[in-house]
């Protein structure tokens, strides 16, 4: 069994209806993903991964915009209380402000991360945190 935050108005808030949509059928997802990359014209786009471990299926989002979904292979898990939704992290905060957001949960920097050379990375609480030039670009939140 799992448990999450509530879908309430107040939770789903700056949700696409599309993803309104998704959370009131399934849930909160069990893992995310939100990431700042720039399209053709280097404008900075939101893309979004929501996998959910029961169903074994992952949606994805460009600027709340549902795009597709795909069949994942997803292990069986012991889901615990998830405290983080996607929807709650805004790309291109500052670290200050994100650390502020996130009171009373502690959190480290990490050094040497090989997939990301070019990104300071923190993480706690089975989540990372992603800043270029100190902005926030990239959130993994794990199940």
């Amino acid at each position: 069994m799992r448990v999450t935050q509530p879908v309430t108005e107040e939770t789903t808030a700056g949700l696409s209806a599309e993803q309104r949509l998704v959370v009131e059928s399934r849930g909160w997802p069990h893992s995310f993903e939100v990431m700042e990359q720039g399209d053709e014209e280097g404008r900075p786009r939101r893309y979004e991964t929501w996998s959910y471990y029961d169903g074994g299926i992952t949606y994805i989002f460009v600027d709340g915009a549902f795009v597709t979904w795909r069949d994942a292979e997803l292990q069986p898990l012991t889901l615990v209380p998830w405290p983080y939704r996607p929807n709650q992290f805004t790309l291109g905060d500052g670290a200050d402000r994100v650390e502020a957001s996130l009171a009373g949960h502690k959190w480290l920097t990490l050094a040497g991360l090989e997939a990301l050379p070019h990104l300071q990375v923190n993480g706690s609480d089975m989540r990372l945190l992603g800043f270029e030039g100190g902005r926030l670009v990239l959130v993994e939140a794990l199940a």
